[in-house]
């Protein structure tokens, strides 16, 4: 009898992969409407992010970048995926951090294609992938809004919901892999 899903069904591994990849890319686009904007910063709080780098953690570089590919090309072709459902994300403050998720998303799915299990080591890599994001998002925010007053608006205000939510994700990533390996 057939282990994996991809020999019950005869799905070739590289198509589920795209598969898994283009439903991450719309499942990241399905957030948006969970952002929310404080009246201090330009740039909402999300879970987008946070689901990027699950998604990295789980389909490794390629297809990591497949999915944030997927993910930006949804909203400049004017799908409501960006935060807040917005379009148009290019001329806002916040695009660099759009941005910084192809970069961030590479980098993790590098990062994990070792088979990284212990929680601390992949809350050390998430946070890495954030530092790229962030370096992205304030260079951008920046250009907008100065470059103190991006660091205030564009950083500060989200380290430590973003450490809040890196220790949950490096708590989950561990059970997805092994659940998402197990189907191949």
């Amino acid at each position: 009898m057939d282990n994996t899903l991809t020999e019950s069904y005869g799905i070739p591994k590289v198509v589920f992969r795209l598969m898994a990849a283009l439903m991450a890319s719309i499942l990241i686009g399905m957030a948006a409407p969970l952002a929310v904007y404080v009246p201090f910063t330009p740039v909402p709080f999300t879970l987008q992010l946070q689901l990027v780098f699950l998604f990295a953690a789980l389909l490794g570089p390629n297809y990591a970048m497949v999915v944030v590919l997927s993910f930006l090309s949804q909203g400049f072709i004017g799908l409501p995926v960006f935060a807040g459902g917005k379009i148009g994300a290019v001329l806002s403050p916040s695009f660099g951090y759009l941005l910084g998720y192809l970069f961030a998303a590479r980098f993790l799915g590098y990062a994990f294609q070792s088979g990284v299990q212990n929680s601390l080591k992949s809350f050390f890599y998430f946070s890495m992938a954030n530092l790229i994001v962030y370096a992205f998002g304030v260079s951008y925010l920046q250009l907008f809004v100065g470059p103190t007053s991006a660091i205030l608006y564009g950083f500060l205000p989200f380290v430590i919901p973003d450490i809040l939510k890196n220790i949950l994700l490096a708590k989950v990533v561990s059970p997805a892999r092994r659940t998402y390996d197990m189907a191949l």
